[in-house]
């Protein structure tokens, strides 16, 4: 260019200097090496953990504690390495007892009766939440007096029909007695009159038992109704003045906290910072399937009169004094439909996961119904971060 001449790229290649022979020996050998080096990196990090002397399906599950700070080493166990930030986060405590009256449980409710203050009889000072039940009770009131009425009906048509059977067989005996001195025809119409007595008081006594069995069923049907809308009768045979009955729903994974004769607290809305006290009258006989609960009802006194049938309360179950196991309720992990509390095992280092059932949370303590014992040492706090594990230590 520019008046000079060029030669051109190929001819400039060809001139070039070519690498001498021991330069070619030396790249060759280096870039094999590189390639070996790589390939030994890659499978040092994809090969799979070796263990010896374990079979495969144990492999999964062993560990050396060194290697893991935390993880599943069995069914309903866990791993948790001492001397680390998470171990000393669980803060560790002891399980023990103490004196407690707080409620199990508590449960809304309402009033669905009281005795009314008067001078009549009690079975009609009875006032209800409605008039279906009002009517109810006062059907059942009536099939009781059918059955008491048709009860002493029944025994005396049973003592009429022996009466007059045992005359007439008195009556057959002695003519029969006399055989060749009374006419044949008198014997006879005796033995027929007998006969006829006999029938006239098995119908009798069938149409007196008939009588008593539809009463019975009339009162058995009406004794469901009331107890379906949460009055069991046996209750209302109980009247006294001022009596009060609350029902309540209690769901079923709760049943097993609640017994007749049980203390309670109630409180009602209409009437703030006045506090009752009450003790659990019956218990349901009917479980409700759409809401899977059971009615409960509850007895209290009210001299004052200040109730009303339908004023909503708020029912504490269980505020007997009581020896009770507590434990922080972040101590607790809720899987599935399960409570769950990491047990210490004697190495200090293992947990077993372990199922609890526990009551309703008053504050920052629950209460321990089942599940552990005094002197068991549980993971205190911050059990959520364990979760995880416990998941598929339940999955083992």
């Amino acid at each position: 260019m520019h008046g000079g001449k060029t030669p051109d790229t190929l001819e400039m290649l060809a001139l070039a200097p070519q690498p001498g022979r021991w330069t070619k020996v030396w790249r060759g050998t280096w870039m094999t090496a590189a390639t070996i080096a790589a390939v030994m990196l890659i499978f040092t990090i994809v090969r799979p953990a070796r263990t010896k002397g374990l079979p495969a399906t144990h492999r999964a599950h062993s560990f050396q504690p060194s290697d893991s700070l935390a993880q599943v080493t069995g069914p309903h166990q866990v791993y948790i390495r001492a001397d680390t930030p998470l171990a000393r986060n669980l803060e560790l405590i002891s399980v023990g007892k103490k004196t407690v009256s707080y409620p199990l449980i508590t449960v809304t409710g309402s009033v669905v009766a009281r005795v009314a203050p008067g001078s009549e009889s009690l079975d009609g000072r009875w006032q209800f939440a409605n008039g279906e039940i009002a009517t109810a009770y006062a059907d059942w009131l009536r099939t009781t007096a059918d059955i008491e009425f048709n009860e002493k009906q029944l025994n005396t048509t049973r003592e009429l029909s022996k009466a007059q059977v045992d005359r007439n067989e008195a009556i057959v005996s002695r003519l029969k007695s006399l055989t060749g001195s009374i006419p044949v025809k008198e014997l006879m119409a005796a033995e027929a009159d007998l006969v006829q007595v006999r029938l006239q008081g098995q119908k009798d006594i069938f149409a007196a038992e008939s009588l008593l069995r539809a009463s019975r069923r009339d009162h058995a049907a009406l004794e469901r109704q009331l107890a379906q809308a949460g009055i069991e009768p046996v209750a209302l045979s109980r009247a006294r003045d001022g009596m009060v009955l609350v029902s309540a729903n209690v769901p079923e994974a709760k049943i097993g906290l609640v017994k007749e004769g049980q203390g309670c607290e109630v409180r009602f809305f209409g009437l703030p910072g006045v506090v009752y006290s009450a003790h659990v009258e019956e218990l349901g006989s009917v479980l409700s399937t759409e809401r899977r609960t059971l009615r409960v009802l509850f007895d209290l006194d009210d001299p004052e009169g200040r109730l009303r049938p339908g004023m909503f309360a708020e029912i504490g179950l269980g505020a007997d004094e009581r020896e009770a196991t507590l434990i922080p309720t972040n101590a607790v992990v809720h899987i599935n439909r399960g409570d769950y509390v990491f047990r210490q095992t004697p190495d200090g280092q293992h947990f077993d996961v372990v199922e609890v059932e526990v009551s309703e949370s008053p504050g920052e303590f629950v209460e321990v119904i089942k599940g552990l014992q005094p002197g068991d040492r549980i993971a205190g706090h911050d059990a959520v971060l364990l979760k995880p594990l416990a998941v598929r230590s339940l999955a083992e």
